[in-house]
């Protein structure tokens, strides 16, 4: 089990095959950090960062133990592939927080998520969430769209989005459950 700080480099000739996998026994602290490929991490316990994430590929976050939050906030994390995550039990929360345009990949999140991007939010697999789901864009005139028909948010769906005069912050969602919105500014 691995109890500091993990950091992780790869390099790559422009394959992108440059992957790292990492499945630790505990609570999971994640370095500033490099990767050319796709970043897998499972967490014993609660996932937090000390630095920004940079992913060439996919970024896959998992907590395999109940009520484990995932929290990757640094607001310098840039990762380019779809941003997927895990979590157990009632109150495993994801908080994330993306510079740069972010696809969600399917995920399951038992407990509350929170996502914030730097660009367009879309996804490429259904949001499966317990409980609320916050989503914000802080790029102007930026969309989310969040149109798989198979997402299941079951708490209230909060959308921000700002605008420097454009006015196409548009929101597109799907739910395949009764739906409740939450406080919301949609600039679009």
């Amino acid at each position: 089990a691995l109890s500091g700080a993990v950091d992780f480099t790869t390099q790559t000739a422009g394959g992108n095959t440059g992957h790292v996998t990492l499945d630790n026994a505990s609570a999971t602290a994640l370095a500033a950090s490099t990767v050319t490929g796709n970043l897998t991490v499972t967490s014993g316990g609660a996932m937090t960062q000390t630095g920004a994430l940079t992913v060439a590929g996919n970024g896959s976050f998992t907590t395999d133990v109940d009520d484990m939050a995932i929290t990757l906030s640094n607001t310098s994390n840039a990762i380019s592939g779809d941003a997927i995550f895990t979590t157990q039990g009632t109150a495993g929360h994801v908080t994330f927080d993306n510079n740069a345009a972010t696809s969600l990949g399917a995920s399951t999140v038992a407990g509350n998520l929170g996502v914030t991007s730097g660009g367009a939010l879309t996804q490429s697999g259904a949001l499966t969430v317990s409980g609320t789901s916050g989503f914000t864009v802080d790029l102007d005139d930026t969309a989310i769209t969040l149109s798989n028909t198979s997402n299941a948010m079951t708490g209230a769906m909060s959308f921000t989005t700002q605008t420097a005069g454009g006015n196409t912050g548009h929101v597109t969602v799907d739910n395949n459950m009764a739906s409740v919105v939450g406080a919301s500014t949609v600039t679009g």
